[in-house]
């Protein structure tokens, strides 16, 4: 039986039914298509904690919610690509959103905000039991994009003014990064097979050294289709950027880091290096 609330309030509550539904169906789908026993168990149990709330919301509205489908296919493709603990983390700093409709309905259900408070501490003690295994490689993934960032940007940069063709730049420095990327993959292989336990240095190496690879191949890419050596490299140096950022992006939601000052550094250390390389090239160049 519904209770009796103003027209605006029930609005607000049946959005709310709405997100937590649909979070239901995202989160047993995401149990669904996950292996390991306790991930499952432990997504299972998130799923019922948003049940139980949405079903709460439809005591006092009275009315079902049909959950958001295209939001429900939007996440399991977020969770097939970077992982089902980045899709649950970013559904709980989405949610943060609807505390203001908690407070906008607090008058006429004082409750609500009670009700949330209490489970969501309940689900972020679940959401930190998560165990995804890719999660274990996080350093090696963030090793092998940072420097082939740093290195490859820095490279490139110092052959642009010292060679001066998009072509002859870009299969020098396919060359020489697919030699770098060796090297990190074989170092981060014997470095993890020295210092840690926990992860296996086989997959620790192929995620760093994968990533290195993906990351040189983006960075090339503008000097295989673009004439001009100095439009690529900017073009170069702004795909430097987004990797950056999304990688950034990618830690402050998995590791809870702050997203700015991570971004920031990073940047920064990309361009100083990109700078420092480019005036180098300009002197070889002037030199010889």
């Amino acid at each position: 039986m519904s209770q009796e609330i103003s027209p605006r309030t029930r609005e607000l509550l049946q959005r709310l039914q709405r997100i937590d539904h649909t979070d239901y169906v995202i989160l047993r789908e995401l149990a669904k298509h996950t292996k390991d026993p306790e991930n499952h168990e432990v997504l299972e149990a998130l799923a019922k904690e948003r049940h139980a709330r949405q079903a709460r919301w439809r005591q006092i509205t009275g009315e079902e919610a049909e959950p958001n489908h295209i939001l429900v296919w939007l996440y399991a493709a977020l969770a097939h690509v970077l992982g089902f603990t980045f899709a649950v983390k970013y559904m709980e700093r989405d949610e943060e959103r609807a505390h203001e409709i908690y407070e906008a309905v607090r008058d006429e259900v004082p409750e609500a905000k009670r009700i949330v408070e209490e489970e969501e501490a309940h689900e972020f003690e679940l959401i930190d039991m998560l165990d995804e295994e890719s999660m274990h490689y996080v350093n090696s993934i963030v090793l092998g994009m940072v420097e082939a960032i740093v290195n490859f940007i820095g490279h490139l940069s110092g052959l642009t003014l010292a060679l001066r063709d998009a072509r002859l730049i870009g299969l020098t420095g396919l060359i020489t990064g697919l030699a770098a990327s060796f090297a990190i993959l074989s170092s981060e292989y014997l470095a993890v097979e020295i210092e840690t336990h926990d992860q296996e240095p086989a997959k620790a190496s192929l995620y760093s050294g994968g990533t290195s690879v993906l990351a040189l191949m983006m960075l090339l890419l503008p000097f295989w289709f673009a004439a001009d050596y100095l439009v690529a490299i900017a073009i170069s140096l702004g795909i430097a950027i987004v990797m950056i950022a999304a990688l950034a992006y990618y830690l402050s939601v998995t590791r809870d880091l702050p997203f700015r000052r991570r971004f920031g550094r990073m940047a920064g250390i990309s361009l100083g290096v990109a700078a420092l390389s480019f005036a180098v090239g300009l002197v070889v160049h002037e030199a010889f």
